[in-house]
């Protein structure tokens, strides 16, 4: 638990639409990370308990950014706007020399990445605590 905050490490890889609606079923939703502080827990934990099931030092976990609205206009899926941001260099680069579709956000230990909405990731679901 985070700042009143409930977290799901989603290790069989999914689609970023359907990690959300794998999120939803949990009465959550795909994590939004609005610190320093909440990406280091998230990153920490994956670290000490489940490196061997969500590999972040060479691949990417999807969370619940994306500029599908508009383009280069990220948000959350809580329809909030970032008020923080890790990206690694060079992102978002929507693909550049790529597909140019890359409209969905992951993370990993060396920073954000956007990436194309149907890659199959493991994910991060947040839930809000009752108390």
């Amino acid at each position: 638990m985070f700042d009143k905050s409930c977290y799901y490490f989603g290790v069989v890889p999914k689609t970023w639409q359907d990690a959300e609606v794998a999120c939803e079923r949990l009465s959550g939703h795909l994590a939004t990370v609005n610190s320093a502080e909440e990406e280091k827990f998230i990153l920490d934990y994956v670290k000490r308990e489940r490196n061997d099931l969500v590999d972040l030092s060479h691949g990417y976990t999807w969370i619940g950014g994306h500029d599908f609205l508009l383009e280069d206009k990220w948000m959350w899926i809580t329809d909030e706007h970032f008020n923080y941001t890790n990206w690694r260099a060079g992102n978002p680069n929507n693909g550049r020399g790529g597909n140019g579709n890359e409209d969905c956000l992951d993370v990993s230990l060396d920073g954000w990445n956007d990436n194309v909405c149907s890659s199959r990731l493991n994910y991060v679901c947040e839930r809000k605590t009752f108390y």
